[in-house]
Protein backbone atom coordinates (compact mmCIF):
# COMPACT_ATOMS: atom_id res chain seq x y z
CA UNK A 1 0.00 0.00 0.00
CA UNK A 2 2.74 2.11 1.14
CA UNK A 3 4.77 1.76 -2.62
CA UNK A 4 1.64 2.64 -4.51
CA UNK A 5 1.41 5.89 -2.32
CA UNK A 6 4.65 6.56 -3.08
CA UNK A 7 4.73 5.76 -6.96
CA UNK A 8 1.84 8.50 -7.32
CA UNK A 9 3.31 10.69 -5.29
CA UNK A 10 6.73 10.03 -7.50
CA UNK A 11 4.49 10.70 -10.87
CA UNK A 12 2.79 14.18 -9.52
CA UNK A 13 5.95 14.95 -8.96
CA UNK A 14 6.96 14.46 -12.42
CA UNK A 15 4.32 15.71 -13.49
CA UNK A 16 5.01 19.02 -11.72
CA UNK A 17 8.28 19.39 -12.62
CA UNK A 18 7.13 19.25 -16.76
CA UNK A 19 4.72 21.80 -16.20
CA UNK A 20 7.51 24.12 -14.47
CA UNK A 21 9.44 23.31 -17.01
CA UNK A 22 7.15 24.01 -19.58
CA UNK A 23 6.67 27.93 -18.24
CA UNK A 24 9.23 30.13 -20.13
CA UNK A 25 9.78 31.86 -16.82
CA UNK A 26 11.98 28.98 -15.76
CA UNK A 27 13.59 28.27 -18.78
CA UNK A 28 17.15 29.25 -19.67
CA UNK A 29 16.81 32.37 -21.87
CA UNK A 30 20.14 31.50 -24.12
CA UNK A 31 18.36 28.01 -24.89
CA UNK A 32 18.01 28.60 -28.34
CA UNK A 33 21.63 30.44 -28.56
CA UNK A 34 23.39 27.20 -26.53
CA UNK A 35 21.70 24.91 -28.84
CA UNK A 36 22.35 27.00 -32.00
CA UNK A 37 26.30 27.39 -30.75
CA UNK A 38 26.35 23.61 -30.27
CA UNK A 39 25.56 23.17 -34.07
CA UNK A 40 27.93 25.41 -35.18
CA UNK A 41 26.12 28.80 -35.95
CA UNK A 42 28.03 31.68 -35.16
CA UNK A 43 26.84 33.74 -32.17
CA UNK A 44 27.17 37.50 -32.18
CA UNK A 45 26.82 39.80 -29.32
CA UNK A 46 25.92 43.85 -29.43
CA UNK A 47 27.46 43.93 -26.10
CA UNK A 48 27.79 48.20 -26.53
CA UNK A 49 24.54 48.63 -27.94
CA UNK A 50 25.38 49.80 -31.10
CA UNK A 51 27.43 47.05 -33.20
CA UNK A 52 27.13 43.19 -33.93
CA UNK A 53 30.25 41.32 -33.55
CA UNK A 54 31.30 37.91 -34.10
CA UNK A 55 31.58 35.95 -30.24
CA UNK A 56 33.75 32.68 -30.70
CA UNK A 57 33.32 31.21 -27.19
CA UNK A 58 30.09 33.16 -25.60
CA UNK A 59 30.07 33.79 -22.28
CA UNK A 60 26.31 34.81 -21.64
CA UNK A 61 26.82 37.09 -19.28
CA UNK A 62 24.75 39.55 -20.94
CA UNK A 63 20.90 40.36 -21.61
CA UNK A 64 19.78 37.37 -23.95
CA UNK A 65 18.66 40.48 -26.45
CA UNK A 66 22.65 41.23 -26.94
CA UNK A 67 23.25 37.71 -28.37
CA UNK A 68 21.61 36.51 -32.11
CA UNK A 69 22.67 33.88 -34.74
CA UNK A 70 24.60 35.41 -37.10
CA UNK A 71 22.19 35.53 -40.29
CA UNK A 72 23.63 34.23 -43.28
CA UNK A 73 23.01 37.39 -45.39
CA UNK A 74 23.41 41.05 -44.32
CA UNK A 75 21.76 44.35 -45.78
CA UNK A 76 24.07 46.97 -47.14
CA UNK A 77 22.78 50.57 -47.71
CA UNK A 78 24.25 53.96 -49.57
CA UNK A 79 24.30 56.91 -47.27
CA UNK A 80 24.45 60.40 -47.46
CA UNK A 81 26.12 62.52 -45.79
CA UNK A 82 26.63 66.44 -45.23
CA UNK A 83 29.38 68.43 -47.19
CA UNK A 84 30.41 70.77 -44.42
CA UNK A 85 31.73 73.62 -47.54
CA UNK A 86 28.78 73.10 -49.65
CA UNK A 87 26.26 72.52 -46.62
CA UNK A 88 24.75 70.00 -49.82
CA UNK A 89 23.78 66.49 -49.14
CA UNK A 90 26.45 64.08 -51.61
CA UNK A 91 25.79 60.10 -51.55
CA UNK A 92 28.08 57.52 -51.22
CA UNK A 93 29.31 55.32 -53.95
CA UNK A 94 30.26 52.07 -51.41
CA UNK A 95 27.57 50.42 -49.46
CA UNK A 96 27.81 50.09 -46.04
CA UNK A 97 26.01 47.62 -43.60
CA UNK A 98 25.58 50.71 -40.76
CA UNK A 99 25.81 54.47 -40.26
CA UNK A 100 29.05 53.80 -38.01
CA UNK A 101 31.30 51.88 -41.30
CA UNK A 102 29.36 54.77 -43.01
CA UNK A 103 31.28 57.60 -41.01
CA UNK A 104 34.38 55.11 -40.44
CA UNK A 105 34.91 56.05 -44.31
CA UNK A 106 34.68 59.65 -44.54
CA UNK A 107 35.78 60.85 -41.40
CA UNK A 108 35.18 64.61 -42.00
CA UNK A 109 31.47 64.32 -42.49
CA UNK A 110 28.91 65.02 -39.66
CA UNK A 111 25.50 64.55 -40.45
CA UNK A 112 24.80 61.26 -42.25
CA UNK A 113 21.09 59.25 -43.86
CA UNK A 114 20.67 55.88 -44.92
CA UNK A 115 19.19 55.65 -47.93
CA UNK A 116 17.11 52.57 -47.66
CA UNK A 117 15.75 52.33 -51.27
CA UNK A 118 19.24 51.26 -52.06
CA UNK A 119 19.29 48.10 -49.69
CA UNK A 120 20.68 45.03 -51.12
CA UNK A 121 21.22 41.43 -49.69
CA UNK A 122 24.74 39.98 -49.86
CA UNK A 123 26.22 36.87 -47.91
CA UNK A 124 27.77 37.22 -44.49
Amino acid sequence: MRDKSLLEVSMMLGDAIDKLNALSAYKDPYAHLKEAYAKGEQIQCKEGGVVWKDYHSPLWTYDPSCYRIKPKTKTLYLFAYRDENTKSWKNTDIYHESIIDARADILWAVEFKRLDYTAIEVES
